[in-house]
């Protein structure tokens, strides 16, 4: 009893609560009415007697209590479990469905990258090609494989004084759009084919540059 009282718990469980009480119950049937019992029967022995039932009754009320309160802890618990579960399931099909959208979004770039008469292409934050279009290929017969890794005027060079290098350079370390910027390069056959070009700026979420 001096345990209990001591832990301080039997204050907040059901089981613990109405366990003090059942001791405390008992010892006042024994120590109070069961001392000055003289023989069985007599009315000290029976009010002892009737206590000690009483604190049976306490223990076996603190059982039912407690495990109703562990039933509503389980049913709280399923609850919340059916509830999660739902919202993953619900989450689980609307990243599929976006997974989903994203390759048909994609098919439908590519079909229309490989179709179009211009192409395509991207750089990476060092202004190096990433990737192009098949329909370079067509256009300058130059594989597309040949041309990743490099920059635009390592590509076509800077020397040719009719075309404005230092203003499409100043829009691309400002990180600026530029549009209809004219070059030449070189196709597979040496000869020299005039193009031109449009780009806007690609950030991250933390609008770090990642390239055109």
């Amino acid at each position: 009893l001096i345990g209990y009282l001591g832990k301080g718990d039997w204050t907040r469980e059901p089981f613990d609560h109405w366990l003090v009480i059942a001791l405390i119950v008992g010892l006042i049937g024994q120590a109070g009415y069961m001392t000055f019992s003289m023989r069985l029967f007599d009315p000290a022995f029976d009010v002892a007697h009737g206590l000690k039932i009483v604190s049976y009754g306490c223990v076996l009320i603190g059982l039912m209590l407690d495990m109703i309160v562990v039933q509503r802890s389980l049913e709280a618990t399923a609850h919340q479990l059916a509830y999660a579960k739902k919202t993953l399931e619900s989450e689980i099909a609307f990243r599929r469905h976006a997974e989903e959208a994203m390759v048909e979004s994609e098919e439908r770039f590519r079909v229309f990258a490989e179709t179009a008469s211009d192409w395509f292409w991207e750089t990476d934050a060092e202004l190096r090609f990433s990737y192009f279009s098949t329909q370079i290929f067509n256009v300058t017969g130059i594989a597309p494989v040949d041309l990743i890794g490099k920059t635009r005027w390592e590509i076509a060079g800077k020397g040719d004084p009719g075309i404005d290098w230092e203003a499409h350079l100043n829009d691309l370390r400002q990180r600026r759009p530029f549009r209809n910027f004219e070059y030449k390069i070189k196709t597979f056959d040496g000869s020299e084919v005039w193009i031109s070009i449009s780009g806007s700026p690609r950030f991250d979420a933390e609008g770090g540059f990642l390239g055109y």
